[in-house]
């Protein structure tokens, strides 16, 4: 998978330069990716607040709690991954 624009020693290393479309192309899938994810935050957000009766600065350490949660574990989890193989 080497491209003619990418040096013979990136090649071996692994990486890989991408092109101006390939670039749009993954940045497009972020940004939709990204889209749903704030959509659905914005709707909690909401909810914890006006039905479920939370105070807003609750909601927002709910929020960032998690998020300092996925902060620890998901490079955790990813060594993990990355360091076994399954049958």
């Amino acid at each position: 998978m080497a491209s003619t624009d990418a040096s013979p020693d990136a090649a071996e290393h692994g990486f890989y330069r991408l092109n101006w479309l390939q670039r749009v192309g993954f940045g497009a899938g972020d940004l939709a990716q990204n889209l749903i994810y704030n959509t659905v935050a914005t709707y909690l957000l909401f909810f914890y607040t006006q039905v479920f009766g939370l105070g807003a600065g609750v909601a927002a350490t709910m929020f960032l709690v998690v998020r300092l949660v996925d902060v620890v574990w998901d490079p955790l989890v990813g060594t993990f991954v990355d360091k076994h193989t399954t049958p």
